[in-house]
């Protein structure tokens, strides 16, 4: 049997006539004559070979066979539109940079020379790149501020994908005049402590606190702070010792010094890939930064 090469068109003309029983209300809506609206029908008809509309005194009628075909040609008509709105999307993401939001733990780590290298490879896409808390970044991807997040905060939400790349160890921000060059879990309960909150990274929190336990001794957490400088900078001011990215030492105000923790496991918090889902480069940039073996600066 020869295959029919079916118009779309043909199939809209009927949708609309079966919706609005009338070809000349049919012709003004799709913006075309009756006399066209006419041999549209016809010629899928004729492609069919089916009966799909009649005349009648209420106006135009669909067949039985135009009844059964009906939800499939609004099926047909919906993904065109979806195709047509998706094509549009893609033309209107390369026409614009695409925003990528850095959580600040990160920015200090071998993450950040692939990740240059990665949007050089990017030719024809033009990226506009900042840093903000880890907070920040989960707000501005889920409000649609930004396209694209490296954060340690993962996000459980339909509309946002993401990846695990790699995980980060944590170490202890102390001031500098303390004379050690690591610090022991008992000599951290001895001391104020900020970190980051228990929701944000359960696992740091509950990895610490079982081992304080083990100890014998109690974590005294200070205060909860989400980003990493604040608890830097509160470092600095004498507030206590600080739970911070071991990759931050190299990035600490005056007055603080970065040890890392004497443990057989140091904690760790988990550094993400996020994005929207309809954004054609995560997975390009996944790919490119996705590792185990990540140390820090």
């Amino acid at each position: 049997m020869k295959r029919q090469r079916l118009d779309i068109r043909d199939w809209e003309a009927f949708v609309t006539l079966t919706r609005l029983r009338h070809f000349g209300h049919a012709a003004d809506e799709l913006g075309i004559t009756q006399s066209a609206i006419s041999q549209r029908i016809a010629k899928l008809e004729g492609d069919l070979r089916l009966k799909l509309l009649i005349r009648s005194n209420q106006g135009v009628e669909p067949t039985d066979a135009g009844r059964a075909l009906l939800p499939e040609a609004r099926a047909l008509i919906a993904a065109k539109r979806n195709a047509l709105e998706a094509a549009a999307a893609i033309r209107e993401e390369g026409a614009r940079p695409l925003r990528l939001l850095l959580s600040n733990a990160i920015i200090h780590t071998a993450i950040l020379p692939r990740l240059r290298h990665a949007l050089e490879e990017a030719q024809g896409s033009a990226f506009q790149v900042d840093v903000e808390a880890a907070d920040e970044v989960e707000s501005s991807l889920a409000s649609g501020e930004c396209d694209l997040a490296l954060t340690t905060l993962p996000m459980a939400r339909e509309d946002i994908e993401e990846r695990l790349l790699t995980r980060l160890p944590m170490a202890v921000a102390v001031p500098a005049d303390v004379e050690l060059k690591q610090v022991h879990i008992k000599t951290l309960c001895r001391h104020p402590l900020l970190m980051v909150p228990r929701d944000t990274e359960p696992d740091l929190f509950d990895r610490l606190l079982v081992a304080a336990r083990s100890a014998g001794q109690v974590l005294q957490v200070a205060q909860p702070i989400v980003a990493f400088p604040s608890i830097l900078a509160m470092v600095a001011m004498g507030k206590g010792w600080g739970i911070v990215p071991l990759a931050m030492k190299g990035a600490t105000p005056d007055g603080v010094k970065v040890l890392p923790l004497q443990m057989r496991e140091p904690p760790v918090i988990r550094v993400f890939m996020s994005w929207r889902s309809s954004n054609v480069w995560a997975g390009k940039l996944v790919g490119a930064l996705k590792s185990d073996d990540y140390r820090p600066d």
